[in-house]
């Protein structure tokens, strides 16, 4: 027997709209359908639906297969909507997500995974198709595919399709994602009357993202390669294609039509708006102070904690920033800056030398000796800024109450400002002095400089988060 889960949300409250995951998630459904493989298939959407309830369909539809005798053959999960890694965890964000109830109303992989596992399937696929939502926590990647890695050992076999990496965004026009329209596209192309594995599948979406620099999709697999989706046949490719795909291609060349109505010099023309001179550039950090100043704190934190901005205009600053730097080696970008690097010694275990024997072959026959190696330490912007940071503290009003801060670092293009940020929260050491509590967690955001309305959304953005963090801690401490 098999069964399948799918999910696709389009209507959040209170995040970005994503109107293609619907699409997304009906194409799915015809798609499983159509095969006539799988025994049963619960359908989730937003309509009229809660955290909660999403919750109780998903604990009731796999309660009903463990008390039955059936072996289960495969479990096939699919999921488009929005995702969050965070805190070594991968979240599937339900339509009622509130990030003031970040777990109510967001579901856990490994809750999801455990659920599954009850059932102890022969096979488990998960396509997942999440684009970010909030904030953009800058991560090292390789901790989201350490951890996406290591969830593979719950399962005897299994492929995991992810759609991106937890750094990137996925990408989606108002008609379908790019991911999704990628795997069907995998069963259309194929040979009809011909069974296509899901190593067919894989291979194709990852050829047609060869060449897309902003959207790199990651799977990992733990099986034969000899698993079998379906058989493709002329059913299946029709409804895909006139229901989903032509309709992709369609939207693409009406597109494609306004862009290229116009010259190619008019296209450069009205491109070229975007960029800006220094002293525009300028103008618009300048203009970000006065926001950031003007923006309105909660009564309920004004009468708690006394609000500042301080601008920082410091040879250097006097906190780890290796963060930004790992974001700009990692991430196609065009800002006036740079990653900068220090040289660390570690130790290295390595076969002992012997002046006539040469290397040793001996098992245990190793020793530790000193390696340089060079490691990323911060960043260094490659133009001149009014300031260096803006520093943002809210003191107590009261003895039993911490100092928490928010430092903001700007950096710029010809075309983006781009802030980078922390939350820090204090505990006292003594009668004068604190020191910092929580580790340096930075977080991303940009804005077009031109843009004086994106400007002002990514502030109300970046304090309103300042807020919520305070908040949470304060409901922590007093509870």
């Amino acid at each position: 027997m098999k069964i399948a889960i799918v999910i696709g949300i389009s209507d959040y409250v209170n995040v970005p709209k994503l109107p293609g995951c619907i699409t997304d998630k009906n194409a799915m459904t015809q798609l499983l359908e159509k095969t006539s493989n799988y025994t049963d298939i619960l359908k989730i959407d937003e309509n009229k639906k809660t955290s909660a309830s999403i919750k109780q369909e998903i604990t009731a539809f796999i309660s009903k297969y463990q008390t039955k005798k059936e072996n289960i053959e495969e479990v096939f999960l699919y999921f488009s909507g929005h995702g969050e890694f965070r805190d070594n965890e991968f979240f599937y964000l339900l339509p009622d997500f509130d990030e003031k109830k970040f777990k109510q109303t967001s579901l856990e992989n490994s809750e999801l995974d455990n659920l599954i596992k009850t059932l102890s399937p022969e096979l488990t696929i998960k396509v997942i198709d999440a684009c970010h939502a909030g904030v953009s926590y800058i991560k090292d990647k390789s901790l989201f595919e350490s951890y996406i890695k290591g969830t593979k050992e719950e399962f005897d076999h299994c492929y995991f399709l992810f759609s991106s990496q937890s750094f990137e965004s996925s990408y989606q026009n108002h008609h379908i994602s790019d991911f999704t329209h990628s795997f069907l596209e995998a069963i259309v192309e194929f040979p009809e009357n011909t069974e296509i594995r899901y190593k067919d599948i894989i291979d194709h979406i990852s050829d047609s993202f060869r060449e897309n620099q902003h959207q790199t999709p990651y799977f990992v697999t733990q099986a034969k390669h000899t698993e079998i989706f379906s058989n493709v046949t002329s059913e299946i490719k029709s409804i895909l294609k006139s229901n989903f795909l032509d309709l992709n291609i369609e939207t693409q060349k009406q597109q494609n039509v306004m862009i290229h109505g116009k010259t190619l010099h008019d296209r450069i023309k009205d491109d070229a708006v975007r960029y800006c001179t220094e002293e525009e550039t300028i103008k618009s950090l300048n203009a970000l102070i006065n926001l950031l100043k003007q923006y309105q704190n909660s009564q309920d934190l004004l009468n708690l904690y006394s609000f500042s901005l301080d601008v920082i205009n410091n040879n250097s600053i006097d906190f780890d920033t290796a963060s930004i730097g790992l974001w700009l080696s990692q991430n196609e970008n065009t800002l006036f800056a740079m990653p900068t690097y220090k040289t660390i010694t570690v130790k290295v275990k390595k076969r002992k030398w012997h002046p006539l024997l040469g290397a040793s072959f001996y098992r245990d026959d190793f020793e530790l000796v000193d390696e340089k190696k060079q490691v990323i330490k911060g960043f260094e912007a490659t133009v001149s800024l009014p300031y260096l940071y803006l520093y943002l503290e809210a003191s107590p009003l009261y003895p039993n109450l911490a100092i928490n801060d928010r430092n903001i670092v700007p950096l710029v293009s010809e075309t983006e400002i781009r802030l980078f940020y922390t939350f820090s929260k204090y505990r006292k050491v003594s009668w004068q002095d604190v020191e910092q509590e929580n580790d340096l967690e930075w977080l991303t955001e940009s804005f077009p400089t031109r843009d004086l309305q994106a400007m002002e959304e990514t502030v109300n953005l970046i304090l309103g988060e300042f807020e919520d963090r305070i908040q949470s801690s304060l409901s922590k401490d007093f509870s």
